[in-house]
């Protein structure tokens, strides 16, 4: 997810933008049907379009569409139909809706009719798209929308009513209405569905029937309730809720019973645009608003006035003001089509609506035309966007803003708009009358906000009362629950209530006024935290294989085998970008677009924005083409042994036929089974293709050219792919400090290695920053996970930064791309904010967490001084975490969201000493911090047998005071603890767990302790011994990767060398000498210069020997260096050992199919088991990914939401799930399903199941071989 954030002064707009895995279509598939919905027994016919993305039909194509009927849960074949596309593209279908319906699905919209349309062309590529309608026997449904949202009781509403079919599109036709002074009352919607009536006083909370008379169907009558506002809202009723400007606003405030005034806002994004009073007479008050150039856009007017017992009340209505001149822009091509490579020269223009040229920004992206058959980008409706989206938020109602624009007339939008802008004010806007549960999830959010307002109320009460003297804290909870047992939800009905004055737990019975049924809704409050809880029921995929060198690659480049032929190989999917062109006076601009190597459409879009602020927006076709070419659909990598029939397709739109003579050249570790030559005879207009039968045969990187010769024409074609081992990578590293002539290690490489495989580097930091500043990179490639895997993850890139600012040794390049990843990494943060306050591990409902909102806190402080942020989310936060502080200055141990492995939870020593430290680091809140620190040095005694804990607890003094007279004591029991840990090495381990769950005495806790300790001992000026030792193990553990094993591990190493590179940087004046057994690879010379930040890399792949390696470092001179060595080999598959006896989880992988023929789908199904005694969080499964086989994302978007996965992510070898709470044995099911691309054997890469905290806890499994047929 990608979080986009705009700021214009005080403003400020967010969205989140959620980037999915997809592959991009061959061609796209359309259908027309003439209704939108269907009876049973009707007949649904249609007609299927089919066309490449360069715009030619796909002729000849078999088309087979299977036609499914669903009631409730499941699908029921009922026909299959096939045939043919003509040659524009189409083909007809029908088929009779059977009757066999539920008369429940039929009423309650669970009845539809799916459609899955395959269509394979005459090359063998196949597409599949799915298409459903609704089947109902209602012929109508009606929406009923109250003018403000709700109800407003005490006066006379308008209710507006929308009647539509079940397809969506509008009916005229009569209703009845019957209630309280309505009896017989009968209205008529009008052509376009809409109509509306006046709900007198005295039917308001009484149910409403209604009888309506479909056209050419039964009349139904249904039975309703509108909800009612709460009794703090008046009526605001605009004159008109489409307005032009300059113009006027006219509008009133209705408050039977009441004098005096009212005050009336106009806002539009949080700023006020007029403020005007008006006086109530005979409990109404008009106001009257001119509008000029500032209006434009939706508004909100909102309204306060005064009871009688100085009691507030609000009014709030939403209107939109056409004030924009839109701008209309023209785009012209020098060319109507361009053959790859070439340049395209783009005329742009731009006008206002009475055709003057107007000077203008013009934002223009080109993207494939492909792309957008994955999702529609409906272009030409950007004031859309700009004038409605921030004011109407997500619209829930029948009717959406976007559709008040575009309604032709004045009328038609203004009764939309009546319909759009009541259910942008509040969820209890939309009532529908199919249904009695009025939008539940709409409902909550309203609750949600209610409970939120009790909750402000009863904070502020509370805290005045206590700040005055006039209750203590001993007073606080029976004032609470005093408060409380009066409350009354929304509906009139006392709340439920539980628990005490730190938290109250509420539940409204619904909107049906009983408790224990489905509309039932619980929030939490908490009184001192002024934040509201709620408890509810309920990245790009890389580039297609083969992508070449880009726009600046040699445009003509020839390869072996394409005989002079242009070798087409750059198939970017965004080709052109340019955010800002600015047009002349005249309103005109030129641009030059270069063309890629790809026979497509691009889709050229363009946005404007002049000076005044007018918007236009419009896109256009760029058509790439050639009437002959060819081209290979490549998997984007494939496994050692993997036999794959590539499909190479040929394109011919010559106006004869065509002997086509083709050949495959491959270069890299592939067999060609099949003839590299081969031939096709094509008609005009024809698309044929044929299949390469290939095996990869080791290890690397594969270029494949497909060469095309027709008659007078030729076309090349490139792509890659890679060719990965057939086995497990097994790592090995070792570390250390090198210091004279000889310093010699190990790497041995065993016999029955994967061959070609093996890879052997060295690593050389002179000083303790290259050892950090060098693990930033494979950082940025830890999964983003959870907030702690995030923030984790950004911390590299400040303390890099910081390391940089306090040495002056600016590398303009890392601080460039370091300040740019931190900008990104602190948008992400933000996105994990609780609705509770604070922040919890996946950004959704569940409450704010303590730990990780004093890990944002000290993250903000870090950045402050780096990037801008936005103070407000930091006080809002420090304001909740201080609000969770006991009386004794604790912090509570445990969070029950993160069960199982949050061991620093376990104890409120941790809790607090992790918490004390954030607040000191963040510098927000002093005297909540000294309380902290007050109660750990009460508890010293207590926490004197958790070393973890005195860590924590020595690491949080030390920030507030580094004079604090605990921690001389603290210090002495942290040294005496270290351990040996090899030559010139210090480490420190302790019992249980860490924060991250990471066990004291394995690596990654010993090395997260250590960093903890170490960086403790560098604040506190300490031995320089023992600082050195502690260093030098931390340089000997970093992983294959450049890191930690862990987030925490990685940060807390990261933290301490940094911190005592910016204390002392090494220089070294010597001259080094790597050799591998006894043979010199690489000498560098460095007498008399600094090393800086550079850290040298040394490849020794290329000298790997079965067996053991040698590799010393002489520094010949002076100084001395860290060294590292990373060697990786891949054990066979058919080598596994047995299964790890002490594993705590487990993994069995099957498929339901493993025969099957291409363009068909086999489920695969994953059990996982958690054997320790608890549950465990962060639970990593990866599933190996067969080569050639699509991933239907729907399925996996499914285990989501179904809490079975917390998340998931792919890449083109494995499909990762993360696992939260996974109870201890109980086998815990992931399904999902694979389509099978094309004809291939080989084998689904071995799975695996661990835990990121505690790897080595989990298990591989076997490779699973499949097969797929033509």
């Amino acid at each position: 997810m990608y979080r986009l954030v705009a700021r214009l002064g005080e403003v400020e707009a967010h969205r989140e933008v959620v980037v999915e895995h997809y592959r991009l279509p061959v061609f796209s598939i359309d259908t027309e049907v003439a209704k939108s919905w269907f009876a049973p027994e009707q007949t649904l016919e249609g007609l299927l379009t089919t066309r490449y993305p360069f715009g030619e039909a796909v002729v000849g194509a078999e088309v087979q569409i299977q036609a499914e009927t669903k009631q409730g849960e499941g699908y029921q074949t009922f026909q299959i139909h096939s045939g043919t596309t003509d040659a524009q593209g189409t083909s007809p279908f029908r088929f009779v809706i059977p009757a066999a319906f539920s008369t429940q699905a039929l009423t309650t919209g669970d009845a539809a009719v799916r459609l899955t349309f395959t269509v394979v062309d005459t090359a063998g590529q196949r597409e599949i798209i799915q298409r459903s309608w609704r089947v109902a026997a209602g012929a109508a449904l009606v929406h009923l929308v109250p003018e403000n949202g709700a109800v407003i009781a005490g006066t006379t509403n308008r209710i507006h009513v929308l009647a539509r079919d079940p397809g969506g599109d509008p009916l005229a036709l009569p209703i009845t209405l019957s209630g309280p002074g309505l009896s017989g009352q009968r209205i008529n919607t009008d052509q376009h569905g809409t109509s509306h009536f006046e709900l007198p006083t005295e039917a308001i909370g009484h149910r409403l029937t209604l009888q309506v008379t479909p056209p050419d169907a039964p009349a139904f009558e249904q039975s309703i309730s509108l909800p009612v506002a709460n009794s703090d809202r008046f009526l605001l009723r605009p004159t008109q809720h489409v307005l032009r400007a300059p113009g006027v606003l006219e509008a009133i405030a209705i408050v039977p019973g009441e004098s005096g005034s009212v005050f009336l806002d106009v806002i539009k994004a949080g700023s006020t645009l007029a403020s005007v009073e008006a006086q109530l007479e005979n409990g109404q008050a008009r106001f009257t608003v001119p509008l000029d150039e500032r209006f434009h856009g939706g508004v909100t007017l909102s309204a306060i006035s005064r009871r009688v017992d100085e009691t507030l009340i609000t009014g709030r209505a939403m209107v939109y003001i056409e004030a924009l001149a839109n701008l209309d822009i023209s785009m012209e091509f020098d060319q109507a089509q361009y053959r790859p490579g070439e340049q395209a020269n783009l005329q742009i223009e731009v006008e206002d609506g009475q055709g003057n040229p107007v000077q203008a920004s013009v934002g223009l992206t080109a993207v494939d035309e492909a792309v957008f058959a994955l999702g529609d980008a409906a272009p030409g409706r950007l004031e859309t966007h700009f004038d409605l989206a921030s004011s109407a938020g997500d619209n829930q109602g029948p009717i959406q803003p976007s559709d008040v624009l575009t309604a032709a007339d004045d009328d038609r939008r203004e009764a939309l708009a009546q319909l759009a802008f009541p259910t942008a004010l509040g969820a209890l806007a939309l009532v529908q009358t199919d249904s009695e549960a009025t939008a539940l999830q709409e409902i909550r959010q309203v609750l949600a906000l209610r409970i939120r307002m009790e909750e402000l109320r009863l904070s502020q009460s509370i805290q005045e009362r206590l700040d005055s003297g006039l209750i203590t804290w001993d007073d606080v909870e029976a004032i609470a629950l005093e408060y409380v047992e009066q409350l009354s939800d929304p509906f009139g009905q006392p709340y439920r209530h539980s628990g005490n004055a730190w938290r109250l737990r509420l539940t409204t019975a619904g909107p049906d006024e009983i408790f224990d049924t489905p509309d039932d809704f619980t929030g939490w409050i908490q009184p001192l935290g002024m934040e509201l809880g709620v408890d509810e029921a309920g990245e790009p995929e890389a580039p297609q294989a083969g992508g070449g060198g880009g726009p600046n690659a040699e445009p003509n480049e020839e390869g072996s085998g394409s005989r002079g032929v242009q070798v087409r190989s750059w198939f970017p999917e965004t080709l052109f970008t340019a955010p800002s062109v600015i047009v002349d006076e005249a309103g005109r601009a030129t641009v030059d677009i270069p063309l890629a190597d790809s026979i497509t459409t691009w889709r050229v879009g363009a946005q404007a924005n002049s000076v005044n602020g007018a918007l236009g927006s419009n896109s256009k076709g760029l058509v790439v083409f050639q009437p002959f070419f060819v081209d290979i659909d490549l998997p984007v990598q494939l496994t050692v042994g993997d036999q794959v029939d590539l499909p190479v397709v040929v394109y011919n739109y010559l106006e004869s036929p065509q002997e086509v003579d083709l050949e495959l050249n491959v270069e890299g570790p592939m067999e060609v089974l099949s003839s590299r030559l081969r031939s096709l005879q094509l008609e005009p207009n024809q698309v044929l293709g044929l299949r390469y039968r290939v095996r990869a045969t080791s290890v690397g990187t594969v270029q494949l050219t497909v060469t095309g010769q027709a008659e007078g024409e030729a076309d090349a074609v490139r792509r890659s792919l890679r060719i990965t081992p057939d086995g497990d990578p097994i790592e090995q590293t070792i570390g250390g400090r090198a210091e004279g002539a000889t310093n010699a290690m190990t790497a041995r490489f065993p016999v029955g290695a994967v061959p070609d495989a093996n890879e052997l580097m060295i690593k050389l930091y002179p000083g303790y920053a290259t050892n950090a500043v060098e693990g930033m990179e494979s950082m940025l490639r830890v999964p983003s996970g959870c907030f702690e895997q995030t923030t984790s993850t950004a911390w590299p890139n400040i303390l890099a930064l910081q390391y940089l600012e306090a040495t002056g040794e600016v590398d303009p390049e890392l601080r460039s791309r370091a300040l740019e990843l931190l900008a990104t990494g602190y948008q992400r943060i933000l996105t994990f904010e609780s609705p509770t306050g604070g922040y919890n591990w996946w950004g959704n409902s569940d409450p704010g967490n303590r730990i990780l909102t004093a890990i944002a806190l000290m993250q903000f402080a870090a950045l402050d001084s780096l990037i801008e942020i936005d103070e407000r989310v930091a006080d809002r936060h420090r304001a909740w975490l201080v609000g969770q502080q006991a009386n004794d200055g604790s912090w509570a141990s445990g969070d029950a969201l993160h069960s199982g492995n949050e061991a620093l939870g376990t104890s409120p020593y941790r809790s607090t000493a992790f918490i004390t430290w954030g607040l000191a680091t963040d510098g927000g809140a002093p005297p909540a911090a000294q309380r902290g620190r007050d109660f750990l040095v009460s508890h010293l005694d207590d926490a004197a047998n958790d070393r973890y804990a005195l860590a924590l607890i020595t690491n949080a003094l030390l920030a507030l005071d580094p004079n604090d007279p605990a921690l001389p004591g603290l210090l002495g029991q942290l040294a005496a603890a270290a351990q040996p840990a090899g030559d010139g090495q210090k480490k420190w381990d302790f019992d249980g767990g860490s924060w991250t769950g990471a066990r004291g005495g394995g690596t990654p806790g010993e090395v997260e302790m250590t960093g903890l300790v170490v960086y403790a001992l560098i604040q506190a000026g300490s031995s320089n011994e023992l600082v050195s030792e502690g260093l030098a193990f931390l340089a000997a553990t970093k992983d294959a990767f450049g890191n930690w094993y862990s987030t925490q591990a990685t940060v807390n190493s990261l933290r301490a060398l940094l911190t005592a590179a910016i204390q002392a940087t090494r220089s070294l004046d010597a001259e080094v000498v790597v050799s591998h057994n006894g043979h010199v690879v690489q000498r560098y010379d460095f007498r008399n210069e600094d090393f800086g930040d550079v850290h040298l890399t040394t490849d020794l792949s290329e000298h790997v020997v079965t067996g053991d390696n040698q590799i010393n470092v002489a520094i010949l001179g002076e100084g001395s260096l860290m060294y590292q060595v990373v060697g990786k080999h891949y054990r066979p598959w058919d080598r596994r050992p047995a299964a790890n006896p002490n594993r705590t989880l487990s993994l069995d992988v099957s498929y339901e199919r493993t025969e099957l023929t291409a363009g068909e789908t086999t489920r695969v199904r994953a059990t996982a088991t958690n054997h320790a005694a608890g549950p465990m969080d962060q639970v990593i499964v990866s599933i190996g990914r067969p080569p050639g086989f699509d991933l239907l994302p729907e399925d996996l978007d499914a285990l989501v939401a179904d809490r079975r996965a917390a998340r998931w992510e792919a890449d083109p070898r494995k499909i990762t799930f993360y696992l939260m709470g996974l109870p201890p044995e109980t086998p815990h099911a992931l399904s999902f399903r694979l389509r099978a691309r094309y004809p291939m054997q080989g084998n689904a890469p071995t799975s695996s199941i661990d835990s990121y905290y505690e790897p080595g806890s989990g298990e591989v499994t076997e490779p699973i071989a499949l097969g797929v047929s033509d």
